[in-house]
């Protein structure tokens, strides 16, 4: 299922994530976007692939394969795998559309 998200320009999405370990970032191609992560996911999950499918003249289209290794809690959650989206041009599309 595709979900529509606006997303707002958030200077301090880097200084948001944990202190430790590697940050990795991901051009989402020509959209003006980055999709950042630290590797201390590894501890939930894993990312397995990111890519961009598609554009149009206001969005990006995304599609994301994640992997969960820890077990749910007692309630049967399992602990987010969080991805951050940097705008890293003024020309950045409006809209990032995922499909998972």
């Amino acid at each position: 299922m595709m979900k529509v998200k606006k997303l707002l320009l958030i200077i301090l999405a880097l200084f948001c994530l944990p202190a430790f370990g590697e940050i990795i970032s991901i051009d989402l191609g020509e959209s003006g976007w980055a999709a950042v992560l630290n590797s201390s996911i590894s501890e939930v999950g894993d990312v397995e692939g990111l890519s961009v499918y598609g554009t149009n003249e206001d969005s990006v289209f995304i599609e994301i394969d994640k992997r969960f290794i820890a077990q749910p809690d007692e309630q049967g959650y399992y602990n987010p795998i969080i991805i951050d989206f940097v705008k890293v041009s003024e020309n950045a599309l409006s809209n990032i559309v995922t499909r998972e």
